[in-house]
């Protein structure tokens, strides 16, 4: 069975939600992951078609908010020319 610290998590656009969420909740409980792949991903899911400077309630996706808690590696990619996700996301 592989530890949290043994995983690395790779999430790509709406993939990067459960990615940063997960990284999140094995800091919070002293067990942080090995590290995080994201490719193009989004501050949070209303944020990608609003231009909110806060967190909605119903947001599925506030990776913005998770990012504080994440204790390890994090690696991001993400193009210029992206016509989904706006290249400051990344």
């Amino acid at each position: 069975r592989l530890q949290p610290e043994e995983i690395v998590l790779y999430g790509r656009s709406l993939g990067s939600g459960p990615s940063c969420y997960l990284a999140a909740k094995t800091a919070k409980e002293g067990r942080s992951v090995a590290g995080v792949i994201l490719q193009s991903p989004l501050l949070s899911a209303f944020r990608v078609a609003f231009n909110f400077r806060f967190t909605m309630v119903w947001d599925k996706f506030p990776n913005i908010d998770y990012a504080k808690f994440i204790r390890c590696p994090v690696f991001i990619v993400h193009g210029t020319m992206d016509e989904v996700v706006p290249f400051w996301h990344g």
